[in-house]
């Protein structure tokens, strides 16, 4: 829908996967974690 916010796993990795969750609690407000976009353990 427009507006929404979705996040997007192009490699379908464990560590991606992580990472992703905890950036969707920063984009909810919700942690204030750094937003990482790519995690170190999977190619960008």
């Amino acid at each position: 829908m427009p507006g929404d916010k979705v996040i997007v796993i192009a490699e379908p990795c464990r560590v991606a996967y992580m990472n992703e969750a905890s950036d969707s609690l920063v984009a909810e407000g919700l942690s204030s974690a750094p937003v990482d976009p790519c995690p170190g353990a999977c190619r960008c």
